[in-house]
């Protein structure tokens, strides 16, 4: 280090013969320290805030914060700058003491020469870090404009490697449906598109990494959107490095809505009811039954009834003419809290019908209570007159309980008259949701219980005599299983076997079962089973 390096330095001390020790030594040796006294916690925070500070040195002797606090107080600012502890006298121990509470270096106010050296090789380390980063950085750069570029496109782009999507845009998500980047991150590509398209898109990939495939060619694509509607993908492939490997690049430009033809804009317009932009009913529903053949890649499909209360009173305030409008503001918000693979459809009247897909019946109520709390936070407003309004939401899980969508959807309304019954307002679940998701949360209690017995070898069987009427000579018995809990109490078959058969682990248990019953009778001779 040199002289042309301005040093600058932080002095925690409460007395200022210190911070003149301090610089004198430094400019004595040749480095161009500028010294700022801190004598207060408070003042070593601005200090902090607002200078470019390289080395803090503290005395311990007469500042009033330890080396640890001051450390944690640094760290909030500039966690890299490196912090250098003062004392009278520094031995072993204390040197030992200082570092273990994070200081670099523990030096005696005396020793010039040793404050020097410490301060230098300090500096350099910090530097060194400093450019270290900034190589690292640089390196990262190109990987980030990817990044950028991908994310300020309209296309939907995602990169490909060996077959797998490790990185898309938003544009992407938004058109495969996807709720986060990590639903289809890791994720084979193949998965995104109908099977009788998979040969051609493989073929894409292979020529693109070899370099024979034409940049501008195109190939048509059908998107797997799980039922969904869905138009031809034209996908343009390119070859590019990532991460220091060669990647495909895969961008699927959006069609121009102005060259599309007139017919089919208002065919789709047609399907849309033109106040809560959600589609009609019989749309909705022919929908949902295609929605509902397939089950989502995790979690369940959930229905949700979203209704108005007393839309009659939201009449006498705003108006019969206007009360279309605030339907419309109302369906507005009921849009913004859908994922994009939600679908959701005008019902009947002022009431709306969302198929949601969601990790439980309980985050589907969760979903219909945040929305009711958002309802009643908004004010709706129409030209000079505005109003309050709230909503009630029924929500039912799909399962096989139900034998036809008409048991579905009437179970999905009923749960929606329960909450308008309880004061309105409220997101109620279906009873048989509700029985059957504390089931599952009984069930998932017993699973843990009986994977542990299992890892555990806790199950035993219980050799019960059988005696003869008529004759007693031949030893019989009725093997019968129990489990151990972990207290050591023996837990009934009728307790557990039902939780077991639910969840598809009596099969482990009947082949714990066959083979102790087994060694039972090996280890007592016996010929008859």
């Amino acid at each position: 280090m040199t002289g042309n390096h301005s040093i600058s330095i932080a002095v925690l001390t409460a007395n200022q013969d210190d911070v003149e020790l301090i610089n004198s030594t430094l400019r004595t040796a040749g480095h161009a320290a500028h010294c700022h006294w801190i004598n207060h916690p408070t003042k070593l925070a601005d200090t902090l805030a607002g200078e470019q500070v390289e080395v803090i040195i503290v005395n311990c002797d007469s500042y009033r914060d330890s080396v640890r606090q001051v450390i944690k107080q640094k760290d909030v600012y500039n966690p890299e700058v490196p912090v250098i502890a003062l004392k009278e006298e520094a031995n072993e121990l204390a040197i030992h003491d200082a570092m273990k509470s994070g200081a670099v270096d523990l030096v005696s106010i005396g020793m010039k020469k040793r404050l020097t050296a410490v301060v230098s090789r300090e500096l350099r380390a910090l530097r060194a870090e400093r450019a270290l980063n900034s190589t690292i950085m640089s390196a990262s750069g190109y990987r980030q404009q990817v990044r950028d570029l991908m994310r300020a496109s309209t296309a939907a782009i995602a990169l490909v490697q060996e077959g797998i999507i490790v990185d898309t845009n938003d544009a992407w998500l938004q058109l495969f449906r996807a709720a986060s980047e990590d639903e289809v991150s890791g994720m084979p590509l193949m998965d995104s598109f109908n099977i009788e398209y998979h040969a051609a898109l493989k073929g894409a990939l292979i020529a693109t990494i070899s370099g024979k495939w034409q940049r501008d060619e195109k190939l048509e694509m059908m998107p797997n959107l799980n039922g969904a509607e869905a138009d031809l993908l034209k996908l343009g492939f390119s070859r590019i490095d990532y991460d220091g490997a060669p990647c495909v690049q895969i961008c699927i430009t959006p069609p121009d809505k102005a060259s599309q033809e007139p017919t089919k804009l208002v065919h789709d317009a047609l399907k849309r009811d033109p106040t809560t932009l959600f589609y009609h009913r019989a749309q909705f529903l022919d929908r949902l039954k295609k929605r509902l053949k397939r089950k989502p890649k995790s979690g369940l499909h959930v229905l949700a009834y979203v209704k108005l209360d007393d839309f009659g009173q939201v009449r006498d305030n705003v108006g019969i003419i206007d009360s279309e409008e605030i339907l419309a503001q109302f369906s507005e918000v009921v849009r913004k809290r859908m994922h994009p693979r939600d679908v959701a459809g005008r019902f009947e009247g002022t009431s709306l019908m969302v198929l949601l897909e969601r990790g439980s019946a309980r985050d589907g109520q969760v979903w219909g209570q945040q929305l009711i709390n958002q309802v009643n936070k908004t004010t709706f407003e129409i030209g000079d007159k505005s109003t309050q309004v709230s909503c009630t939401v029924g929500v039912c899980a799909v399962s096989d309980v139900f034998g036809s969508l008409e048991e579905l959807i009437a179970a999905t309304v009923n749960a929606h008259r329960s909450g308008k019954a309880a004061g309105g307002s409220k997101a109620s679940l279906d009873v048989a949701t509700e029985e059957d998701t504390k089931q599952r949360e009984f069930d998932a209690i017993w699973v843990r219980h009986l994977k542990s017995a299992l890892m555990d070898n806790r199950f035993r069987l219980a050799q019960q005599p059988i005696a003869g009427l008529r004759c007693d000579s031949i030893e019989m018995y009725d093997l019968l299983v129990r489990m151990i809990d972990e207290q050591g109490n023996s837990v009934l078959p009728s307790e557990f076997l039902p939780a077991a058969e639910r969840n598809n682990i009596m099969k482990n248990i009947d082949r714990w079962m066959i083979k102790a019953a087994i060694d039972f009778c090996t280890d007592n001779e016996a010929d008859r089973v």
